[in-house]
């Protein structure tokens, strides 16, 4: 996948970048995984924040 990409050209920067960069890649994925999951079950996760 592209982030893996990233993710190698990355390793050659500074520790601690590399893991700020690192935690931005993680919630990248969480917050497409909660938009992909949101779209799925549109429905269910409307009736979630309405409880």
């Amino acid at each position: 996948t592209l982030l893996k990409i990233v993710g190698v050209k990355i390793y050659g920067v500074s520790w601690k970048r590399e893991k700020r960069i690192h935690r931005l890649a993680l919630d990248i994925k969480f917050w497409r995984n909660q938009v992909a999951r949101a779209i799925r079950g549109e429905v269910k996760y409307s009736d979630n924040l309405h409880d």
